[in-house]
């Protein structure tokens, strides 16, 4: 069935990796406490979310950008805090979790910038 109207294009989501299964374990110290404080600054536990893949999903209208969400990996726990285990893979058990982002991850200072702070 033909609409007799125009149906306008929905929303369009443009995702950024913040870590990448294959990065997360070479992030460095610096790298770590910027997605730390991040995590922390966005209402989140940095010690509830895996170091697996951490993205920005921004829904964007034409070419106005509209809310983004992070989307991370958390780990289940038990009443008492403690995370739970994955009886088959004996790895840690995640859920995959979206959170609507407050405050934009700070860019990575470029490499002129860590030279002139020495």
């Amino acid at each position: 069935m033909t609409m007799p109207w125009p149906v306008p294009n929905g929303p369009e989501w443009r995702i950024v990796q913040v870590v990448s299964d294959d990065t997360a374990n070479t992030i460095n110290a610096e790298q770590r406490q910027r997605l730390v404080h991040w995590l922390s600054a966005n209402g989140l536990d940095p010690k509830q979310v895996a170091l697996k893949a951490i993205a920005v999903e921004t829904e964007w209208r034409g070419d106005k950008p509209g809310r983004s969400l992070i989307r991370f990996w958390q780990h289940y726990t038990n009443p008492s805090g403690a995370k739970l285990i994955n009886e088959k893979t004996r790895g840690p058990l995640l859920f995959e979790r979206w959170v609507q982002q407050q405050v934009p991850l700070a860019p990575e200072p470029s490499p002129g910038d860590a030279e002139e702070g020495t």
